[in-house]
């Protein structure tokens, strides 16, 4: 029941004096009380009905009654207040003010109506409206079970719009569409939805406004459920000026939602064995015919074009390549390590459709197992902890060579196949960004391959293009395999111990000279070869005179007895300033 069917009842004879749009907020029941503050009675929802008789207080001043009343029907959320008295005379301007400043619709209640009289007409109309919605509520949900069962969440969110009347979608973390009936939002509204919701944290029921345009957004868990793993029931329109019904159905549209996403996963449980087995086995060297034959069992075709994705998460301050403390040593589902299950779940959430047939291909890697043993085995890298030192994931997933809009900016309906590009990805990572705190984010990404034999090649290329990422500054970084042929690859195989000596010997005249004497001659060295030597340019950068920069690297020239106007030596400072 709304508060416009109380003014619109005419045996009532109640009357709106405040009201604005609020006449459409739902009431569920009726609080009479005549107390100077009622808050500790409130529950939100329902229609306050007073005498004023804290009005008559000479301890407060009306305005100061009034604020103190209307203040706390207010923050409990109430319907409204309906008011009057036994001389019918106006109700006081103090409380209409306070009314209008608060937001909250005032009613006024004519002598001749008594307080039971209108609490007993309100009580019996909510009774029977509920009676009737119970029984409505029963047979949509036995359409919903139904089409759950027949027609899969599609079905499920279609059947929601139709019954309901209510534009409704799915949509992931990253703000990508699942489905969607009645007209999807935007897509900027998805990326503002997605953003919002990772931004104000877990919130079964929320609202987003996007240009004018308010979004009622119901989460719907995964499993495990995270905040980059979540999806979104999302219903254009305002849940907090809705009937209850309404609201009601858009519960269980999500419970349902809920459901229908937790068999999918069921379901999908056996093929990401087969998946895990089949990464695993391809970055160990399997043979290309037993590779060949699971890929046929995970339903990828290398002749469409594969990649692979690798990705690692590490803890907000840890080092290069360092992920949480406490990894572990096991590979596969179940883990609760929190950097070996965050990578595992956030590499699926970048690349997986969430209505994708089969699951796509993924398995985890930590220190101890067999291909970061035959890392260490191969003499490339000392560092005695395979490649990273801590967990990573390795996804095989089919690539597109078509310019399709990157993830969360396409209108089209959703497809059913797993894609990936570094636009793509670099999209979802940054929606996704929100949702990681103050994790660290790696992603290194393959080349096309269109052979099984290629498999095993892509996997490496993957895993070296994501410790390249890994050696980057960025919270969040992407480094694809276009950008291999690069001095950083080099770096990315020299051991830290190494590193830290080479820097140290050409960087450290510098920073002790800087730091007795506030000089910035590292910064200025930095700037000068990110100008390619150019002293102008530099100087402009640096907002300095050019004869001040000329001062600068004569210094640095003296300090490191190097000569930056040679071009090896530019190179060794380069490459040191890049091992930071």
């Amino acid at each position: 029941m709304r508060l416009r069917d109380l003014v619109e009842a005419s045996p009532l004879g109640l009357t709106a004096v405040a009201a604005a749009p609020g006449l459409d907020r739902e009431l569920g029941s009726v609080m009479v009380t005549d107390l100077p503050d009622p808050s500790r009675y409130l529950r939100g929802g329902e229609l306050v009905v007073s005498g004023l008789v804290w009005l008559s207080d000479p301890r407060r001043s009306a305005a100061e009654h009034c604020e103190l009343f209307v203040g706390a029907v207010a923050r409990a959320g109430c319907a409204g207040l309906a008011a009057g008295d036994t001389t019918d005379a106006p109700l006081p301007p103090e409380l209409l003010d306070s009314c209008t400043r608060y937001g909250v619709p005032l009613l006024h209640v004519p002598a001749q109506l008594a307080f039971a009289e209108l609490t007993e007409w309100i009580s019996g109309q909510i009774s029977a409206q509920r009676v009737g919605d119970a029984g409505e509520l029963l047979a949509r949900h036995r359409l919903l079970v139904a089409a759950e069962t027949q027609q899969g969440l599609a079905g499920i969110v279609r059947l929601i719009g139709q019954e309901t009347g209510m534009a409704c979608c799915v949509l992931t973390a990253a703000g990508d569409l699942v489905a969607a009936c009645g007209g999807a939002p935007t897509a900027a509204a998805r990326t503002v939805i997605a953003r919002e919701v990772l931004r104000t944290g877990a919130s079964q029921e929320r609202l987003v406004e996007h240009r004018g345009r308010a979004y009622s957004v119901y989460t719907v868990h995964g499993r495990p459920g995270t905040a980059i793993t979540d999806w979104h029931a999302v219903f254009e329109g305002d849940w907090r000026t809705w009937p209850r019904q309404r609201r009601e159905a858009a519960r269980g549209a999500a419970r349902l939602i809920g459901a229908e996403r937790a068999r999918l996963a069921e379901g999908r449980r056996v093929l990401r064995r087969v998946g895990r087995e089949l990464v695993t086995l391809a970055a160990a060297g399997a043979p290309a015919a037993e590779i060949g034959a699971r890929l046929a069992v995970a339903g990828l075709d290398p002749a469409a074009g594969l990649r692979a994705v690798a990705v690692a998460v590490t803890g907000a301050g840890a080092g290069v390549g360092g992920l949480d403390a406490g990894t572990g040593t096991g590979a596969g589902a179940g883990e609760t390590s929190s950097g070996r299950a965050l990578a595992g779940r956030l590499a699926r959430v970048l690349v997986e459709h969430a209505e994708a047939r089969a699951p796509v291909p993924l398995a985890v890697f930590h220190p101890g197992s067999p291909a970061a043993a035959r890392e260490q085995g191969s003499g490339e890298d000392a560092e005695g902890s395979g490649w990273f030192g801590a967990a990573y994931a390795v996804a095989l997933c089919t690539d597109t060579d078509t310019d399709a809009d990157t993830p969360g900016t396409s209108d089209d309906e959703p497809g059913g196949v797993p894609w990936v590009s570094a636009a793509a990805l670099r999209v979802r990572l940054a929606a996704l960004g929100p949702g990681l705190g103050r994790q660290r984010v790696a992603v290194g990404l393959s080349d096309r391959f269109t052979q099984a034999a290629e498999l095993a090649g892509a996997i490496e290329e993957a895993r070296l293009a994501l410790r390249v990422a890994l050696r980057r500054p960025g919270r969040i970084e992407l480094t694809e395999h276009s950008e291999l042929a690069s001095h950083l690859v080099l770096l990315a195989h020299v051991p830290d111990e190494l590193r830290r000596g080479y820097r140290d010997r050409l960087l450290g005249p510098l920073r002790a000279y800087d730091a007795r004497h506030h000089s910035r001659l590292e910064e200025t060295l930095d700037r000068f070869l990110g100008c390619s030597a150019s002293w102008s340019k530099c100087a402009q950068e640096l907002h300095i005179h050019v004869n001040t920069l000329r001062y600068r690297i004569e210094k640095i020239n003296q300090l490191t007895g190097r000569d930056l106007a040679r071009l090896e030596h530019q190179v060794d400072f380069y490459l040191a300033l890049r091992a930071r």
